[in-house]
């Protein structure tokens, strides 16, 4: 008895009951109120069957078209499967995603062959040589050295550092506090802690990923490839931060639940960042976005009689622990070029979306069908027995 109050008092009133009660109201008074007019007019087996004619058909339309759609009472959506992962230590060494077996992975190039500062340049010296063969590309490098017509535009939105901008909102920042807030500074440390935003600001920079230039500036990746400065094989790749977001996510619950990157206790920052997403496989996309070359891309697709296997490669690396100082904003993630770097291989699951309502819809046809041909050889066997009883003429 006490155990049955518990489970009782356990439903709430919103949603389970009023929604049990609200269906159960709904399907009385709409198919009840047809239901009664049909066999007062033709009699309950009849009104019955012509009733149930009539709910199939409706089922079997509306599941056609959850089945086109793959939405309402559908199966599982696609999802990214976590497959294996790789590690790569800093430098050019000939081991880590070199050693990966799976969808030629291996054909990747290596991640971690540069551990230097690049931005600014005016400050690190740095001048652009040729990635090494087999190397991955920095994407800061690439936006210091793009020749292209919108070279200013890339350099504003990539590689701009508005100094004046980080002293100004500083100075007033500090000159609201009053004097007795210990969060106020003297002219020293409010210049130290100038001179620490923007360096954490050009370390932002310098740390800029391909998937992100990929994003923003399209056009500088492909310059790279055409110049040989960043090649692909084997059918890869690179997504942009826009397009990797599904397998991005999948990517962050296989680190976080494996622990890989440990937390430390008081960072005030992440313990990795997502860098570059790659992806290889899958049904080919359409040459360009008319409406002409989406149409042929749907029916060759379509065409297709298996799904070729779909995968992907999000890389991500270590972030030094940062402490949250009182008073400032919070600091930005610096990723450690000296960590490795770990390539997780994801691959696409299709599930079955379309599976649940596709037979929903068959089902319901096949019954629709069924009380049709009860009710035409009911029709028929009637109209036999009139013309048997039928007075002769």
């Amino acid at each position: 008895m006490n155990s049955s109050w518990l489970i009782i008092s356990g439903i709430g009133w919103e949603p389970e009951i009023r929604g049990l009660l609200t269906v159960a109201l709904a399907s009385t008074v709409l198919v009840g109120s047809v239901w009664l007019l049909l066999v007062t007019n033709t009699g309950i087996r009849l009104g019955s069957l012509v009733l149930l004619a009539g709910f199939f058909a409706w089922f079997t339309i509306m599941a056609g078209v959850w089945w086109l759609f793959g939405i309402g009472y559908s199966g599982d959506a696609p999802t990214w499967v976590f497959i294996d992962s790789y590690a790569d230590e800093a430098g050019s060494e000939p081991s880590g995603i070199e050693d990966a077996y799976l969808a030629d992975v291996d054909l990747l190039p290596d991640p971690n062959c540069s551990a230097v500062r690049i931005f600014p340049p005016s400050k690190t010296g740095w001048e652009f040589t040729a990635p090494g063969d087999g190397c991955t590309p920095r994407a800061i490098a690439l936006v210091m050295i793009y020749p292209g017509p919108d070279r200013d535009a890339v350099i504003e939105e990539f590689a701009t550092l508005d100094e004046a901008q980080i002293r100004e909102s500083a100075e007033i920042s500090n000159s609201l506090r009053q004097p007795g807030d210990p969060r106020k500074l003297n002219p020293s440390e409010l210049e130290r802690s100038i001179q620490d935003q923007i360096t954490r600001q050009e370390r932002a920079i310098d740390q800029l990923s391909l998937s992100t230039l990929a994003a923003g500036s399209p056009a500088v990746i492909e310059w790279a490839q055409d110049q040989g400065f960043f090649n692909l094989e084997g059918g890869w790749k690179l997504l942009s931060s826009a397009e990797a977001g599904e397998a991005n996510a999948a990517a962050d619950a296989v680190i976080t639940e494996s622990g890989v990157f440990p937390t430390t206790a008081g960072a005030a920052t992440p313990a990795y960042a997502l860098v570059d997403t790659y992806q290889r496989g899958g049904k080919p996309p359409p040459q360009s976005d008319s409406i002409w070359d989406r149409a042929i891309n749907k029916i060759t697709n379509s065409a297709l009689l298996g799904h070729p296997t779909n995968y992907a490669v999000v890389q991500a690396r270590p972030v030094k622990p940062m402490v949250q100082v009182p008073g400032e904003p919070p600091p930005l993630a610096e990723i450690d070029r000296n960590g490795q770097t770990l390539s997780i291989v994801l691959e696409r699951n299709l599930g079955d979306r379309r599976l649940v309502p596709g037979l929903v819809t068959i089902g319901s046809g096949l019954i629709f069908v069924a009380l049709c041909i009860n009710l035409h050889v009911r029709e028929l066997r009637i109209r036999s027995r009139d013309e048997e009883y039928a007075p002769s003429a």
